[in-house]
């Protein structure tokens, strides 16, 4: 049995001996070499590349899910900046709810605007008093060589006195002169595209909120997506 092993470890030997040999005339064969160094480097660049594959796969699926995130929070942020943008423009038509705009009142640098707006009460049939009058003034800046009057915006002390004025602007048919309500620049922008859209005897306001008639039916306009 000794025996037989250690030829068994010899032959071995001479195995690893012979490789050893076989490598080492083949790398002196510049071909060989050149072509073993390729293999190497090919398997090597193999192996890299589906590593970067897959890194580059895996940050973009990353990538992919933080754009849909974003997008997802843009929407929500867009959606409640809409939503703060509508409750500021109520709260602002809110505190408008007892002013109302007169227009087509001949204008002199010494009137009396308070005065102005009880004449024009006058005229629609309401008993109006200084006392119900808050306070009254002209918009905007006087032009020289404007003949047109600026309107007369005029807040009254009580909603009740302001809606019987309104009530009766009817009245003023026939007249140079119009009573419209004191809408949000909003709002005036959203009649001004009801009026467009429909035509001006299809459009009214109602305590700030726009009345549209299209057909047999009437529908209320506070935002844009009311006009959808």
């Amino acid at each position: 049995m000794p025996n037989k092993k250690s030829r068994s470890q010899m032959a071995e030997m001479d195995l690893e001996e012979t490789i050893r040999r076989v490598v080492r005339e083949s790398l002196q064969d510049k071909s060989i070499f050149n072509s073993l160094a390729n293999i190497i480097k090919d398997t090597v660049a193999g192996a890299l590349v589906a590593e970067m594959k897959a890194t580059l796969d895996k940050n973009t699926e990353v990538l992919m899910e933080m754009k849909t995130a974003l997008k997802e929070k843009d929407k929500k942020i867009a959606d409640l900046e809409s939503r703060l943008l509508e409750k500021n423009d109520d709260l602002e038509q809110y505190q408008r709810r007892q002013c109302l705009r007169i227009f087509g009142v001949e204008e002199t640098r010494e009137e009396d605007t308070d005065k102005l707006v009880i004449d024009v009460a006058a005229k629609i049939g309401v008993d109006l008093q200084i006392r119900d009058i808050d306070r009254c003034h002209r918009v905007g800046r006087m032009l020289e060589g404007n003949s047109r009057p600026r309107a007369i915006i005029v807040k009254f002390v009580s909603y009740r006195q302001r809606s019987e004025v309104f009530k009766n602007k009817r009245k003023l048919k026939g007249l140079p002169i119009t009573i419209r309500e004191d809408l949000t620049r909003h709002r005036h922008k959203l009649l001004q595209e009801c009026i467009t859209r429909y035509g001006v005897t299809n459009v009214w306001t109602i305590d700030g909120a726009i009345i549209v008639k299209r057909g047999d039916t009437k529908f209320r306009v506070t935002r844009e997506a009311d006009l959808q």
